[in-house]
């Protein structure tokens, strides 16, 4: 079964703006699918250090991953896609919604936070489809993501807020 959603070749693409969002510029290419590749849900927060991580989803080829690119300066230039070595949740997918870095009224501030799904292999259905949350304490550094080993089933496409006492809302796709 294929998704309706799917469109066959995507680039990555960022608008900025310089004026706190009063005008933006047009959308330029952040990383390009040359024209065979499928990249989808760019999911992008800025760190603690000031870096801006973005994370999408690359869905060329089965399985689908999750990979990252920095930018040191405000999303004019980016790093090389890479590997965010989440861990336990290599088997993640990020967004399609926000990630959070978590203000000081957090149990955890400074915190980086990012919301997805578990990877769904449509064809053999390996793992029950389930959103997930995968979060680092170094700045989104390779390596330093981790997630806790529980997921809500059936559900996916996830966003979320941080609330004024500090603590995370999730909005969730119910499958």
């Amino acid at each position: 079964a294929a998704c309706d959603d799917n469109s066959p070749l995507n680039d990555v693409v960022l608008s900025r703006s310089v004026d706190n969002g009063t005008t933006w510029s047009a959308p330029a290419i952040v990383y390009p699918g040359f024209g065979r590749f499928d990249y989808r849900n760019p999911t992008a927060v800025f760190s603690s250090s000031g870096a801006l991580l973005l994370q999408f989803v690359n869905a060329t080829h089965e399985p689908w991953h999750t990979q990252q690119m920095v930018s040191h300066d405000e999303g004019v230039s980016w790093s090389a896609p890479d590997d965010p070595a989440l861990g336990v949740a290599d088997s993640f997918l990020a967004g399609p919604a926000n990630g959070l870095l978590l203000s000081s009224k957090s149990p955890a501030p400074g915190r980086l936070v990012m919301c997805g799904t578990n990877y769904y292999d449509f064809t053999h259905k390996p793992t029950p489809l389930g959103a997930r949350v995968w979060f680092s304490d170094d700045a989104g550094a390779p390596g330093s993501w981790t997630s806790p080993p529980a997921f809500v089933g059936n559900m996916s496409e996830c966003a979320m807020a941080e609330l004024g006492d500090g603590s995370l809302l999730l909005n969730m796709r119910n499958e």
